[in-house]
């Protein structure tokens, strides 16, 4: 039992990192970054498009990898990426070294899924399963939450608190490598095949995800930049809105429609 915890725990902690801290705080600092670095509109979109595009990229090494290097390796892959990438972040000093370090950021959230859900159909029943992964699935708002408080504790110091990630990330990594357990044998389904790409009405979901996707990091990344230049947001202000974001998304969570 405490085994089946720690894995819901350390996979819940990777969701934060991946998603609430590598991948969305980036627009909640961006009008700080974008002020320090002298980043230009058009730079600072394709710096947060990377890192939609690279996940998109590591959904499909995760699926792929999973069941050949085990969810252990994939998940710490995951938490290696978003401690990397932010740790580039922390020192970048032009839109090529963001854009590395965002980037990289960016693959740890499409790494992070696949081989948690693995794990947990591994370590859970049938019944219990969905419990787990909701409660795994509850990091992106805790991470989105942190992020927004450690931003008001804080105020400016952009670099600190991707540092501050950073370490964060580092000892989330050594967490997993204990946590999830080196399984490799994936459910059926659990795997990436291209014959199912044909399947009727496949397409035309994913061109819809791609569409949604698309949509949504347009909005977490020129967010706060519009909350601060057309309606004067302070600092602390954006800090809140992350906030209150977080927790509408949790309660999205718990109000049964799970998403990331």
């Amino acid at each position: 039992m405490k085994r089946d915890l720690n894995l819901v725990a350390a996979g819940f902690a990777l969701t934060a990192l991946s998603y609430g801290l590598a991948r969305f705080a980036y627009g909640m600092l961006l009008p700080q970054i974008r002020e320090d670095l002298s980043l230009g509109v058009t730079a600072a979109g394709w710096v947060g498009g990377s890192a939609f595009a690279a996940y998109c990229v590591g959904i499909l090494l995760a699926f792929y990898g999973v069941g050949k290097l085990g969810p252990r390796f994939i998940a710490l892959a995951a938490a290696l990426a978003a401690t990397a990438g932010m740790g580039i972040v922390t020192f970048s000093s032009s839109a090529w070294t963001l854009g590395l370090g965002i980037g990289l950021a960016g693959l740890s959230t499409g790494l992070t899924s696949p081989p948690l859900a693995t794990a947990v159909a591994a370590r859970f029943n049938d019944r219990d399963s969905p419990k787990a992964n909701g409660m795994i699935n509850a990091g992106t708002a805790a991470g989105i939450v942190f992020s927004g408080m450690a931003a008001l504790l804080a105020a400016g110091a952009w670099r600190e608190l991707y540092g501050l990630f950073a370490l964060i990330g580092a000892g989330i990594s050594l967490w997993l490598w204990f946590a999830v357990p080196p399984v490799r044998h994936v459910q059926p389904g659990g795997t990436l095949s291209l014959p199912y790409l044909t399947w009727p009405g496949v397409p035309a979901l994913c061109a819809s995800a791609a569409l949604t996707g698309t949509a949504s990091t347009a909005v977490w990344t020129f967010g706060a930049d519009i909350l601060r230049n057309d309606f004067q947001f302070a600092a602390d202000r954006l800090a809140w809105v992350w906030i209150v974001v977080g927790v509408f998304r949790y309660l999205r969570l718990a109000d049964g429609r799970v998403d990331q």
